[in-house]
């Protein structure tokens, strides 16, 4: 038996109580205020957005498979925010066989897509070395110059844990980034990264470093560890935008 409110559905104990309500969507409440008083829910905008409401949803189902078939709006946030491996931890999946990677491959047309809604799949067939046979029934899609901006390199970067596997897999939005400086942001995610700040030679202390020299080979010469650091991260045109450029003399 459902209990009683004093209020006759959801639209009035919303416009009465706003701030219980308010609260209610943080803590991912509300559906099971809705079930006790018998009032029908419809999701309000941005409540697919909180990220304790897609989890919660998710622990209703057993695989991803289902979970996407029967509630494909939380499950498409978990896909957009990066939070479907948190989401579908307790989900079983055998990962066996090349042959179920193959299969799971099969609903898919680009090895992008793949990636971003079967992450946990494709990693395991990379591993294992099965990636090229998997992805052969796949389009190659070659991005159109400047398709990779600081906000796609970024997002894209998001689908990987390291530095070593986004280069491996999207070597072209990884070497864009490089180039372009926005490492930084784009690995803010990675533990690696984090760990890394903490580090001697981070961003800050290379540009303050290089203001001690006028040139690059200067700067490489007498402080090779911060020159490569920068080198590295793609920091080195930011380091060295104070330096005389000399031009090549002509023989």
């Amino acid at each position: 038996m459902q209990n009683k409110s004093k209020y006759k559905s959801l639209a009035e104990w919303k416009q009465k109580c706003p701030l219980a309500y308010s609260v209610a969507i943080k803590k991912g409440l509300l559906r099971n205020i809705c079930k006790k008083f018998g009032w029908k829910i419809n999701n309000p905008i941005g409540f697919w957005n909180i990220k304790k409401n897609v989890l919660k949803d998710a622990k209703i189902f057993k695989t991803k498979a289902e979970w996407k078939k029967n509630n494909s709006s939380p499950y498409a946030s978990a896909v957009k925010n990066g939070w479907l491996n948190e989401c579908c931890k307790h989900m079983t999946t055998s990962i066996k066989t090349k042959h179920y990677c193959k299969k799971d491959a099969k609903r898919f047309t680009t090895r992008t897509q793949w990636l971003k809604e079967s992450k946990t799949i494709y990693h395991y067939a990379h591993d294992k070395g099965w990636l090229i046979e998997c992805c052969s029934h796949m389009i190659s899609i070659k991005k159109p110059n400047g398709y990779w901006t600081k906000e796609k390199c970024i997002e894209e970067a998001r689908n990987f844990n390291s530095t070593k596997e986004w280069s491996s897999i999207s070597s072209s939005s990884y070497s864009v980034a490089k180039t372009k400086g926005w490492l930084d942001d784009c690995r803010a995610h990675m533990k690696e990264r984090k760990r890394a700040t903490s580090g001697i030679w981070t961003k800050e202390k290379c540009i303050k470093d290089a203001k001690n020299y006028t040139g690059r080979f200067e700067w490489q010469l007498k402080n090779k560890t911060a020159y490569l650091s920068a080198l590295k991260n793609g920091w080195l045109n930011k380091c060295c935008s104070h330096m005389i450029k000399y031009a090549k003399r002509k023989i």
